[in-house]
C-alpha cells in the first residue's frame, strides 16, 4: 500500500516544477499598448504576417517596428509599417475603401500639342485627345509626337475612378544656336566661305560642321573649325590680333 503513496509524491512534484518553469517565464521589458479599431467592426488583424484578431481590439506588445495589416471582404486592404516605444500608446481608426466589383475605370489623356500616339504598357491606344475605359491596375503611359520628346508616366486606377492627364509636350530643338562676339566689335563673319553678318551676333544653324571666319581691317584673321548638335547653343568670345 506505500508505493501509490510514492507515485503520487512524484507527480505531484513534477506538477509543481511544472508550475514553477511557467511562472519564471520573462515578460517582455518594455511594453507598449496597441489599439486597432475600424468602422466596419470584424475586420481580420495581421501583424507581422500572423494573424491576431478581429477590430476592434487592444493588444500589449513588446516595443520595436510592425507591419500592421487589416483585411476585410469586399474591401481594399489596409497595411501600414508602425514603431512603439516603451510605453507609448498607438491607436488606429481605420476606414475602409469598398472594392466598387465589376466597374470599368475611365481615363482621359490631353495633350498640348493634340495627335499624340497613347500608349499604354506599350499598346496603341489611339491619339489625344481621348477617352476610354480601362479595367483597374497600374499602367506605364507614353505619349509619342514627333518633333518632341516622349512622356512617360506610371499610374494606378481603381475600380469607378477617373483620372485625367493633361501633358504639355516639350518640342526637341532642331536648330543650333551660336553667338560670335569679337574684339574690337564689327568683324565680318563667314560660315563655309559665306557671309552672315558682322560681330556682335547671335544666329540659327543646322546642326553640323562649320567652319568659321572673322575678318577685320588691320587685325589677323580668325578661323575656326567647329560643330553644333541639335539644340547646342554655342558661344564665341574671340580677341583679334592686331597684324
Amino acid at each position: 500500500m506505500k508505493k501509490p503513496t510514492v507515485w503520487l509524491i512524484v507527480a505531484t512534484l513534477g506538477i509543481a516544477g511544472l508550475i514553477f518553469i511557467l511562472s519564471k517565464k520573462e515578460e517582455p521589458t518594455e511594453k507598449a499598448y496597441l489599439n486597432i479599431n475600424s468602422i466596419l467592426v470584424g475586420a481580420n488583424i495581421y501583424i507581422n504576417g500572423n494573424y491576431v484578431g478581429k477590430t476592434n481590439s487592444s493588444y500589449e506588445i513588446a516595443t520595436g517596428t510592425y507591419s500592421l495589416k487589416l483585411t476585410k471582404t469586399g474591401y481594399y486592404d489596409y497595411i501600414e509599417t508602425f514603431a512603439v516605444s516603451k510605453d507609448e500608446t498607438k491607436t488606429f481608426n481605420v476606414i475602409f475603401d469598398k472594392i466598387l466589383v465589376g466597374d470599368k475605370t475611365t481615363i482621359n489623356v490631353n495633350s498640348f500639342p493634340e495627335g499624340a500616339h497613347i500608349l499604354l504598357n506599350n499598346l496603341y491606344y489611339g491619339n489625344t485627345n481621348a477617352s476610354f475605359e480601362l479595367d483597374p491596375g497600374t499602367y506605364t503611359l507614353r505619349l509619342t509626337l514627333d518633333g518632341y520628346f516622349d512622356y512617360t508616366g506610371e499610374f494606378t486606377i481603381r475600380e469607378g475612378e477617373l483620372m485625367t492627364f493633361n501633358v504639355v509636350l516639350d518640342e526637341i530643338p532642331t536648330k543650333s544656336t551660336v553667338n560670335v562676339k569679337s574684339s574690337p566689335t564689327g568683324a565680318k563673319i563667314y560660315l563655309n566661305n559665306v557671309y552672315v553678318g558682322n560681330t556682335d551676333r547671335s544666329f540659327r544653324i543646322d546642326p553640323k560642321e562649320y567652319i568659321l571666319e572673322l575678318i577685320l581691317n588691320g587685325y589677323e584673321k580668325y578661323a575656326e573649325v567647329f560643330s553644333v548638335v541639335e539644340g547646342e547653343t554655342r558661344d564665341f568670345n574671340i580677341l583679334l590680333t592686331k597684324t
